[in-house]
């Protein structure tokens, strides 16, 4: 400066040249400015538009950020909601099937119960049955026996009309009922029969009558035990009557040239020869009824019971014929409220896999929009990186030319080293030297401080930009691993739907066999049902058809009853008309009217309009309703009023007196057994 101040004395020259300086110095100071102006101005605008940019793609990954949160919040409501709703569906699903497996057990329980007591109930039936049956055989036994000892007494009770020598439809009867007993095949009998063969003969039906009387006294056990010899005795008894049937031809010849009268004294002597073997026979026809008179009250009395035990049955059978209706009905109501519900759990299925379509839609949807945001994201991330690549080559490229704005008039300090020290000699070059070095150092400075300005802002702009890139990277992968923890969430979601659906479906199919086991099971019900009525039915048959063989029996009881108090009445007259025609051979036939006061034949008490009358024959007195017989004898067939008894002994063709109304009796034994009762004639006809 004191060189300076010492050159003072060119005045001129030197202010020229520092005029020339300071305009050179403004000059380069305005263009200086002029360059920072426009450089500040382009880095403002490049900063605005990074700035700008940047704030767009926050923005966008902001609002893209929350329409995402939005949108998976939303779903995952929904999926909350679905799952909610599925586990609930489900709960009251398992709840349903098993209430309705429970039922379903419980009826399948009852109606098995059900089955058991029917088939216990058709075993019952089935036992009821044979017991019927051994009934029914039990019955038809004793109806053999009865027929039998029936057959029997009529034989024993046709003796004594053999013995009154009745005409020849009287013995053809006989035969036909001694052959029928025998099984085979009988010969017809010739119309008349003469007394000595019957003397001959007595003996043979004595025997036999009395192994028959022992035979039917003894028990239905000793009976079937006696069958071999029974049959060997009905094959005697049938060689018997064909040897009595060839006598009786043998002897009809000779019958016919007889006289009427030598039959009657034949018939006397036959009666002297009978007197002492016919009270035994009636005796014991006597006690074999009595017996008889007492099984067969047994045996009534046994049927009435089993008729009563029988319809008790039956109406037991109607008792569980109306709980079986019940218990039909109820099962139709269920088969009914199965149906209902089933058809109520399609609906439940159908619209639940409806609703799983649709979240898997949803899901699909959510995937596809998810994949899409993904790549857009992505594709802007790679814009944005390529963009701030960008972005940084041309701030480079700015400072570039900022370092060469800068130090375009000054050299760089390897130039300054290696340049030459040229110093001017004189003072004036040497200050102006030295102004220029100045100048040229506080432009360095200043370019210097604005170069370290610069740099450490674009250095603070440059990290936070690198730390808005990391934080935007780091939240973008956070994004990414939400998104992608969100993803597999509903991944996983769906696949437990999935299974959720399967574990569904598998129930629904394991529902539909067990309906279609339980229908099975039904329809094997209903065929065993249907068995079981049809058992019932032919059981009812069964019962209604032992009804009809027991009324059958019972009314064959009762004709076989009547025929045997019909036998014993007619056993009885015969008795008695043997006494009578004994005494007439000690006494004078004929009566006189003021002996008699009744009559022989009705027992009834003679009055004036019923006049006694007289026998011609055997000379007793009679009422006029009994005496109504006429027979011609004489040269001139002179009409003759005779007795039943008479008329039989003297018409050979007549039919016996005994063959329309049977005799009424007046023993105590009758009397006893109230078999002297007027019956109908039509019920008390003897097969003739």
């Amino acid at each position: 400066m004191a060189e300076i101040h010492d050159n003072d004395g060119p005045k001129g020259e030197n202010g020229d040249q520092y005029q020339n300086l300071t305009q050179q110095i403004s000059i380069l100071q305005t263009e200086k400015k002029k360059t920072e102006e426009e450089f500040s101005l382009q880095r403002a605008k490049m900063k605005d538009l990074i700035l700008q940019k940047e704030a767009d793609f926050k923005q966008q990954l902001v609002d893209q950020e929350t329409k995402l949160t939005v949108e998976l919040k939303r779903l995952q409501t929904e999926l909350d909601d679905c799952q909610s709703q599925l586990t609930v569906r489900t709960l009251e699903f398992q709840s349903k099937l098993e209430g309705e497996t429970r039922k379903y057990r419980e009826e399948l329980s009852s109606l098995q119960h059900l089955l058991n007591e029917t088939v216990e109930e058709n075993n019952r039936y089935e036992k009821a049955n044979q017991e019927l049956k051994l009934a029914h055989a039990n019955l038809l036994n004793e109806l053999g026996e009865i027929k039998a000892t029936k057959e029997m007494d009529e034989n024993s009770g046709a003796d004594i009309p053999q013995i009154l020598s009745v005409p020849s439809t009287v013995i053809s009867s006989l035969a036909r009922k001694i052959t029928t007993l025998s099984s085979s095949s009988s010969v017809p009998v010739a119309s008349s029969s003469p007394i000595l063969s019957q003397v001959l003969d007595t003996d043979t039906l004595d025997d036999s009558m009395r192994k028959v009387n022992k035979y039917a006294q003894e028990d239905a056990a000793v009976l079937r035990s006696l069958v071999v010899p029974l049959e060997e005795e009905i094959e005697a008894l049938k060689e018997k009557i064909r040897e009595m049937d060839a006598e009786l031809r043998r002897y009809k010849q000779s019958s016919v040239s007889k006289k009427p009268g030598e039959r009657l004294s034949n018939f006397y002597l036959f009666i002297e020869f009978k007197e002492h073997v016919s009270p035994s026979i009636v005796e014991k026809s006597h006690s074999t009824s009595c017996e008889m008179c007492t099984n067969y009250e047994a045996q009534l009395l046994n049927a009435q019971g089993k008729i009563h035990d029988l319809e008790k049955h039956i109406m037991s059978l109607e008792r569980y014929k109306q709980e079986l209706c019940k218990e039909t009905t109820f099962r139709k109501e269920m088969e009914a409220k199965w149906n209902e519900k089933k058809e109520e759990y399609k609906l439940q299925v159908s619209s639940l896999l409806m609703k799983t379509c649709k979240a898997e839609e949803t899901i699909r949807e959510l995937r596809a929009t998810f994949s899409n945001t993904y790549d857009d994201v992505t594709r802007q991330l790679m814009q944005l990186c390529i963009d701030r690549e960008n972005n940084q080559k041309e701030l480079n490229r700015l400072l570039r030319e900022n370092d060469n704005l800068v130090g375009k008039y000054s050299k760089h300090s390897q130039q300054l080293q290696n340049e030459v020290i040229n110093l001017p000699d004189n003072v004036e070059d040497l200050q102006e030297l030295i102004l220029r070095y100045q100048e040229e150092l506080i432009s360095a400075k200043i370019a210097k401080e604005s170069a370290d300005e610069t740099v450490s802002a674009l250095m603070k702009e440059m990290n936070s930009l690198r730390d808005q890139s990391r934080s935007k990277e780091q939240s973008r992968l956070e994004l990414e691993n939400t998104l992608t923890e969100n993803m597999n969430k509903l991944k996983n979601d769906v696949h437990q739907m999935s299974w959720e659906r399967n574990r569904h479906i598998e129930a629904f199919q394991d529902l539909d066999r067990n309906n279609a086991s339980l229908k099975d099971e039904l329809n094997n019900c209903n065929v065993k049902l249907e068995k079981l009525f049809k058992s019932k039915k032919q059981a009812e048959d069964t019962i209604n058809e032992l009804r009809s063989r027991i009324s059958s029996l019972q009314m064959e009881l009762d004709n076989s009853e009547k025929v045997q108090k019909d036998f014993v009445l007619l056993s009885q007259s015969l008795q008695q008309e043997l006494e009578k025609i004994r005494g007439a051979e000690t006494e004078v036939r004929w009566e006189h009217e003021e002996d008699v006061n009744d009559c022989r034949r009705c027992k009834n008490m003679f009055s004036v309009t019923r006049r006694k009358l007289h026998c011609l024959h055997c000379g007793r007195i009679f009422c006029s309703p009994c005496l109504t017989h006429t027979v011609h004898s004489g040269p001139n067939s002179r009409p003759s009023k005779v007795c039943d008894v008479c008329h039989t002994l003297l018409v050979r063709d007549s039919a016996p007196y005994f063959s329309t109304v049977p005799p009424q009796g007046n023993c105590s034994w009758c009397l006893l057994l109230g078999i002297n009762k007027p019956t109908n004639a039509n019920d008390n006809v003897i097969e003739g």
